[in-house]
């Protein structure tokens, strides 16, 4: 069994693609064994813990915060976590998994709570990039485009939501979506 690969830091929308990758191994790593699903359940909440207080923290702070302690949440699943683990370091880009191997962090806990730092997903920076992807859009030039651009619009505002921010004006919504349509309904009055 292989997770799927994690894309580079550097995409567009790394934050959210980061998001969605780790729901999406849920299952996987649930399938693991009889208890992946409840130990991994653990693991997220204590690296989540250490995130949203590493989120927080003063500049110099930030380098105080460490992982979750990796022996406390290993004891008796230590096959388990080994196993969890090397999938998730074959799913890391190179450069990460090469910090990773680097800093001699491979055990599950230390990885995730580097894929949170490194992606933030919850951070300032994914809040303030998906606002502004809620009220800029370009216009789209072939209906498969437009469609594209409205489903990742969609996928923004669902974003948001879930990170409880305040959702824009409902004029630059509408705008928003006005600017990815316009090109193709001027072009076709009847589809208008």
């Amino acid at each position: 069994m292989t997770l799927p690969p994690l894309p580079e830091p550097q995409v567009h929308n790394a934050s959210l693609e980061a998001g969605d990758w780790l729901t999406q191994i849920k299952p996987l790593i649930s399938d693991v064994s009889v208890h992946a699903s409840e130990w991994w359940e653990a693991v997220l909440k204590e690296t989540d813990k250490q995130y949203q207080q590493w989120l927080t923290a003063a500049p110099l702070d930030k380098l105080k915060v460490t992982p979750p302690n990796t022996e406390q949440l290993v004891q008796g699943h230590e096959r388990l976590a080994r196993r969890i683990a090397v999938l998730l370091m074959q799913a890391l880009p190179p450069g990460l998994r090469q910090e990773m191997v680097s800093a001699r962090q491979m055990d599950a806990p230390s990885i995730l709570f580097r894929i949170y730092k490194t992606y933030q997903p919850g951070g300032l920076a994914e809040r303030r990039h998906t606002l502004s992807q809620l009220t800029n859009t370009a216009t789209a030039a072939t209906p498969t485009e437009a469609v594209a651009s409205l489903r990742l619009w969609r996928r923004q505002a669902q974003r948001a939501t879930e990170l409880k921010a305040t959702m824009p004006d409902a004029v630059l919504q509408v705008r928003a979506l006005t600017a990815i349509m316009e090109g193709l309904l001027a072009k076709d009055s009847q589809a208008s």
